[in-house]
């Protein structure tokens, strides 16, 4: 599927949005790229997974998820 004119801007304001946030918390934006009409965005490797997974794991374990 193709994104429309709005859709492209959004996006574009997203990639401009993750180039300027910073924070020990915040996995980090390296770059992006369009190929074949698509939008790619390279950020860093996350080890641990998302943190929704790790949320999910943590209260399956009967435990709390402190931030």
């Amino acid at each position: 599927t193709y994104l429309s004119d709005s859709d492209k801007k959004s996006a574009q304001n997203e990639v401009q949005f993750l180039k300027v946030l910073r924070g020990p918390t915040i996995v980090k934006f390296w770059e992006s790229f369009v190929h074949n009409q698509k939008i790619y965005i390279v950020m860093e490797f996350a080890s641990q997974g998302a943190l929704s997974s790790q949320i999910s794991k943590k209260v399956m374990s009967g435990g709390k998820y402190e931030f």
